[in-house]
């Protein structure tokens, strides 16, 4: 013991938890939904944002043509490309610790890769 000394120490890195919450911009939304319904799925999603941020790092998106950061009210985009939110958070989140993906969408996709086969890469 006394000519090999043990020094032994433990670091713990305690990271919180990212929550990806993608939000479908597309007119088709505001086709297929009346004002009332918009406005629910706008609070809801804000109202999920608040509640999961007490304990995760949430990340909201808007997904258009392509994702943009934020959430967008207007549902004013003439194409969707739910891919390129999945492509996002397979490139920028793929080392991180991701615990879970939202994504609010009617499932209409008219631009971009399927996103069936985009979403296995996650």
């Amino acid at each position: 013991m006394l000519l090999n000394p043990v020094v032994r120490s433990i670091h713990e890195d305690v990271k919180t938890p990212i929550v990806l919450i993608g939000v479908d911009q597309s007119q088709s939304i505001t086709e297929n939904s009346s004002q009332a319904q918009l406005n629910t799925l706008t609070s809801s999603m804000e109202n999920l944002h608040d509640q999961l941020s007490e304990k995760y790092d949430v990340r909201l998106f808007s997904i258009g043509q392509e994702t943009k950061e934020g959430l967008d009210t207007a549902f004013q985009s003439s194409q969707s490309n739910l891919a390129s939110f999945l492509e996002l958070a397979s490139d920028q989140f793929a080392h991180l610790n991701v615990g879970a993906m939202v994504l609010a969408s009617d499932g209409i996709y008219n631009v971009g890769k399927n996103p069936l086969y985009t979403g296995k890469r996650l």
